[in-house]
């Protein structure tokens, strides 16, 4: 019976074994306790395990049935990190159902990283040296197309050494991917390629081809990068083409309406990556408070979506960009004012009103008001500004009203971002504007002083 028992538990450890796959390494250099593992899902991040590390030696085992993937291996803070708020040192690897071995440096874990077992991370490690060395020769090439121009007698071979640059890493990364075709190292190598620029001055005009055509060769096809960095990467390198630095609010939003159509267009065809680009846009765009862009998306891409748990989240979301659009009708609002008097919004008898949401603790809202109030006294329309405080204590409010005496129709429902004014008109930051005509319509929502000035510049020029 005891030798049963001994053959039935090496039987089961010898299974045990085979389910698990190892990641394995040295980091020289590393004197640091632990390793921490962790995985990408989206765009997010997730300490999945963490391990002692003897002399740099540490050792993961992962379930066979583990998520095919990048994986990041933080090891932690170098001395500069935080006089440079720099993030700590890490490297990452890919995890296809394979065991890892490798050997590299504390310092420098990308340059001298060596990978004994494992193709497919040694093909990855290998590529990204090599794009590293094609991104420092095209920072220098690049920027000197501003100096030279056709004609002068160093831009003929500049732009030779331009393009032989351009061709060679093709060709180098061309050649690694297919050393492990239909690998998730040949799709992230796929993710970087980009059509040759023949004609790169003037320096702008490379920008312009690289937007125009950054999806001829790059794909959103393979699902497995989702848990990767790599398609995230991928829509902010595209999102930063359309970057205006010169341009307002209202002008970026409409530059990056044309990049969200290019995006939306890429992603259709895989509804988990549809899905995911989706979110990410909606989330980024509403950071930053851009609802034309984020308007835009609802009328034209929530319907498009893949039925899933997140599409009626994200339609609930958008929804209040919608109604809270140019054009459409703002809802009453019922507040206290200074004296405790109830006031509505729809008792103004104004031709244009200026709803103001704001608090006492935001600094933007102050620098705002500030302006706005030296504006007021001189101003050549018939219009009112209702300002609603989402102040939660009363005494707040009031404080900050007796220092700055805003000439103006100033409320307070003392709910803060739950009062019912703030969620009519799916406020989320402050301060949020919406200028109305005398049927309650929004005319516009302009984020700043300036853009409200541009706006009230329209109205006189009309009212003349």
């Amino acid at each position: 019976m005891k030798y049963l028992f001994s053959l039935v538990f090496l039987i089961f450890s010898i299974l045990s074994a085979s389910s698990q796959h190892v990641i394995q390494g040295k980091v020289k250099g590393f004197d640091g306790k632990r390793v921490y593992l962790l995985k990408f899902k989206a765009d997010q991040q997730e300490i999945i395990d963490s391990t002692a590390s003897l002399d740099g030696v540490f050792s993961f085992s992962l379930p066979s049935g583990t998520k095919p993937g990048v994986y990041r291996l933080i090891l932690g803070e170098m001395g500069r990190s935080n006089f440079f708020n720099e993030d700590p040192q890490y490297f990452d690897l890919i995890f296809n159902n394979e065991d890892i071995s490798l050997t590299t440096s504390y310092l420098y874990p990308i340059d001298s990283m060596v990978v004994s077992r494992s193709k497919e991370n040694d093909i990855y490690y290998r590529f990204l040296r090599s794009d590293a060395a094609y991104q420092l020769k095209l920072a220098h090439i690049s920027p000197l197309f501003s100096i030279y121009k056709p004609g002068d007698d160093f831009y003929n071979p500049l732009k030779s050494e331009f393009l032989t640059v351009q061709r060679n890493f093709s060709e180098e990364a061309m050649k690694l991917s297919a050393e492990l075709p239909g690998s998730i190292v040949s799709s992230i190598i796929g993710m970087s390629l980009l059509p040759q620029i023949e004609n790169p001055y003037p320096a702008s005009a490379m920008k312009d081809f690289i937007r125009d055509h950054y999806f001829d060769l790059i794909t959103f096809s393979d699902e497995r990068l989702l848990n990767s960095p790599v398609i995230t990467k991928a829509i902010l390198d595209y999102l930063s083409l359309f970057r205006e630095p010169k341009a307002d609010q209202s002008e970026q939003e409409i530059q990056y309406i044309e990049a969200v159509d290019h995006l939306m267009t890429a992603a259709t065809g895989k509804p988990a990556i549809y899905d995911f680009v989706l979110n990410f846009l909606v989330d980024g765009f509403q950071h930053f408070q851009m609802e034309k862009v984020l308007v835009y998306i609802a009328e034209n891409y929530i319907e498009g979506g893949c039925e899933t748990d997140s599409k009626a989240l994200l339609k609930k979301r958008l929804d209040g960009y919608e109604k809270m659009a140019p054009g459409k009708k703002v809802p009453d609002i019922l507040n206290l004012d200074q004296d405790g008097k109830q006031i509505r919004l729809y008792d103004i008898d104004r031709d244009y009103t200026l709803v103001v949401f704001w608090a006492s603790w935001c600094p933007h809202c102050s620098s705002f008001l500030q302006q706005l109030s030296k504006w007021y006294p001189d101003r050549k329309i018939d219009l009112e500004v209702f300002a609603v405080s989402i102040d939660s204590s009363r005494f707040a409010w009031e404080e900050n009203l007796m220092m700055q005496n805003y000439p103006w129709i100033n409320t307070f429902s003392g709910a803060g971002w739950e009062g019912k004014a703030p969620k009519d008109y799916n406020v989320y930051a402050t301060p949020t504007l919406f200028l109305i005509d005398r049927d309650h319509k929004i005319l516009a929502k302009p984020l700043t002083f300036k853009e409200f000035k541009r706006e009230v510049d329209k109205l006189e020029t009309k009212g003349n």
